[in-house]
């Protein structure tokens, strides 16, 4: 099992700083023109469709909820929603056939706030050993306090509150699919990048429901 020790902080900041200059090509749905296959000036106008390599993730143009877009791992082991104001650094991703896929993404939301997205799969955990993988997340990301549990449709939800305090949120979570092995390991960070430090209606339930949202929308296929 591969595992990749970052600082929160750090990460945080260098995330937000991405920028593109990056490649293209996706799956998407019936009906319409897949992504990859339209001209940069008709796709959205948000940093998530105008960086060329987060692009190459993205299925549809069309927004599946308000600020997310459906989104598809380069294993094609499973989707989720992702933020419009994302962008997936290109430097930083790694990928190992369909068995593995480590991403960080740099998210600016419209409040001014920002927010730090690091996102594993590994498909190599296995089921009946969740536990030593909830102990290594716990480890990785400095948690404190003990997991909460959700039983979602066909999926497993573990996921806890890291750090609270000084304007800088920060949650760490993982999913796996019921019965089957592999899973997903997230910490997510958010906190006010506005110059003057004010953002409006941000605060720590806006950065929890923003968590919640990714975590509650990964959605495992058989790759």
């Amino acid at each position: 099992m591969l595992h990749i020790k970052i600082s929160l902080p750090l990460l945080l900041v260098s995330t937000l700083l991405l920028g593109g200059c990056q490649a293209k090509s996706n799956a998407h749905g019936q009906g319409e023109q897949k992504p990859s296959e339209m001209k940069k000036e008709d796709l959205p106008k948000t940093r998530a469709f105008q960086d060329s390599f987060t692009r190459t993730f993205l299925t549809s143009t069309k927004e599946v909820k308000k600020g997310y877009y459906p989104f598809e791992s380069k294993t094609k082991r499973y989707t989720m929603d992702f933020p419009t104001g994302g962008i997936v650094s290109d430097i930083d991703y790694q990928q190992k056939k369909n068995d593995f896929e480590f991403l960080l993404a740099g998210i600016s939301y419209e409040d001014q706030s920002g927010g730090s997205l690091d996102l594993t799969y590994d498909s190599g955990i296995v089921n009946k050993n969740v536990k030593y993988e909830l102990f290594a997340l716990k480890a990785k990301a400095s948690g404190t306090t003990e997991f909460k549990k959700m039983n979602i449709e066909n999926k497993i939800v573990y996921w806890m509150p890291v750090n609270l305090s000084d304007g800088y949120y920060t949650y760490t979570g993982y999913i796996h699919p019921k019965g089957k092995n592999g899973g997903v390991e997230v910490i997510y960070s958010s906190k006010c990048q506005s110059e003057n430090g004010i953002c409006k209606s941000f605060n720590v339930d806006t950065a929890q429901s923003r968590f919640m949202s990714i975590i509650r929308s990964v959605k495992f296929t058989d790759g």
